[in-house]
């Protein structure tokens, strides 16, 4: 599931760029833009291998055929016995949530080259489990093409549009003990 997000992810990304240029929304005449896709797909591919995704090599469905006509409802059933009461669970072992952050990522000016895009993981402390995450830190051009769980931490990849540089782009984990 997780490396079906990331390839429908890159997808998108790469659909949107490729409609921005041809709509001519970036104006530029150099393959400096290929550049930048052909590495946020670099960095996605690796993403998927850490995971162990084998989803690639799934066999592809065919069409969805119509739907067919909804039929008539039923007749409701009748009321079950109330069941016995079950024993009681152990006590909770929830104890804290801690945030962890990644070291900042630095995206050069969008002008500067592949540089433009790049990625930060966090990886929850040991005896905690990861229980969501984010990011922080990007710029008002920034994209992130990918934001996600990642082992138990998080990661993000992304890409600076903006002709100013972007230094604080970071992963965010909230771990639970």
């Amino acid at each position: 599931m997780k490396a079906k997000l990331i390839a429908v992810t890159a997808a998108m990304l790469l659909m949107f760029v490729g409609v921005a240029q041809a709509t001519g929304v970036f104006k530029h005449e150099d393959s400096q833009l290929d550049r930048l896709q052909a590495q946020a797909k670099t960095l996605a591919r690796a993403l998927e291998r850490d995971q162990g995704s084998a989803s690639a090599s799934k066999a592809r469905r065919g069409k969805r055929g119509r739907r067919g006509p909804r039929g008539q409802r039923g007749p409701r059933g009748a009321r079950g016995t109330q069941g016995a009461q079950g024993t009681q669970g152990p006590a909770g072992t929830f104890g804290t949530v801690v945030g962890v952050q990644s070291s900042p990522a630095f995206l050069c000016s969008f002008e500067a080259g592949a540089c433009a895009v790049g990625s930060a993981r966090v990886e929850c402390p040991a005896g905690t489990k990861l229980t969501g995450g984010g990011f922080t830190g990007a710029g008002i051009l920034t994209t992130v093409a990918y934001s996600s769980q990642s082992g138990n931490g998080w990661a993000v990849i992304g890409i600076n549009f903006d002709e100013v540089p972007v230094d604080g782009l970071r992963a965010t984990a909230m771990c639970a003990s």
